[in-house]
């Protein structure tokens, strides 16, 4: 029997990092982070059908210089599933909820042009 509660799903998987979940409304997201929250932040988003696990030594080589935030989108992971909801919009939208109430605003890296992103951080639409 499938539900879409991720607490009731039977997925879990010892991991470097632990396991979060936040309520966005529509979904709850499962995600992880890593590093001090007084660095620049970066947002890691899986391929399709991908979940937050796949960067567990991206996660560890970021963490040094970042506050890295690895998500599970809607339908992936231990997010919840919303059948006939997935899409881009609403992939996005999921995003902008998650990373809005840590404050984390796009922070450049010293040294780029204030135009260009040099990284793809929370809320950056060059992602």
């Amino acid at each position: 029997m499938s539900t879409t509660d991720p607490a009731q799903r039977d997925v879990y998987v010892p991991h470097a990092y632990p396991e979060q979940q936040v309520d966005l409304g529509e979904i709850t997201m499962n995600y992880a982070e890593a590093g001090n929250p007084d660095k620049p932040p970066v947002l890691l988003i899986p391929e399709q059908s991908g979940s937050w696990w796949g960067y567990e030594e991206t996660m560890a080589l970021l963490a040094e210089d970042f506050h890295v935030y690895a998500v599970d989108l809607r339908g992936q992971g231990r997010s919840s599933w919303t059948p006939k909801r997935y899409s881009l919009d609403n992939f996005g939208n999921d995003l902008v909820r998650f990373i809005a109430p840590r404050g984390e605003a796009p922070r450049r890296r010293r040294g780029q042009p204030t135009r260009a992103p040099s990284r793809c951080t929370a809320r950056t639409s060059a992602c």
